[in-house]
């Protein structure tokens, strides 16, 4: 598997962790449909994340300095939001590394074994990109 930007490697061997502690599930750029122009299209999400009966989206937006890139994505964000599914949306770029578009702000949120909080066990680069969403 080859992984493009130093962001995506971050998360993936952060997602590797959580998952090998048992915190979450993760697919590296399944196949997902998205009603983008008044059509589905098949999309792939650089990261799908299921954790404690939640889903979340991870797009990684490498190039969002080129204009058809950026339209392309404006087209993308539309359908997630089509979808009900902009609170599941988190967002990365090489400019500004994490961004989260929605956050729940609900800090009661836990996973993992016996409750522990979120914060204590997930590593930096993923509780960063995760905070109040899991």
């Amino acid at each position: 598997m080859r992984l493009a930007s130093t962001i995506i490697v971050n998360g993936y061997h952060s997602l590797q962790d959580a998952r090998n502690s048992h915190l979450l599930n993760f697919e590296y750029e399944p196949p997902f449909r998205l009603p983008i122009d008044d059509r589905m299209i098949e999309v792939h999400p650089d990261f799908v994340i299921h954790s404690g009966g939640k889903t979340f989206y991870w797009e990684h937006l490498g190039m969002l300095d080129r204009q058809d890139y950026n339209q392309l994505w404006r087209a993308r964000r539309t359908g997630y939001d089509k979808e009900g599914l902009e609170q599941a949306l988190i967002t990365t770029d090489d400019l500004n590394g994490v961004r989260q578009e929605h956050r729940t702000g609900d800090s009661r949120h836990h996973v993992g074994p016996a409750g522990r909080r979120r914060e204590r066990i997930l590593t930096p680069p993923l509780q960063s990109m995760t905070h109040g969403l899991l």
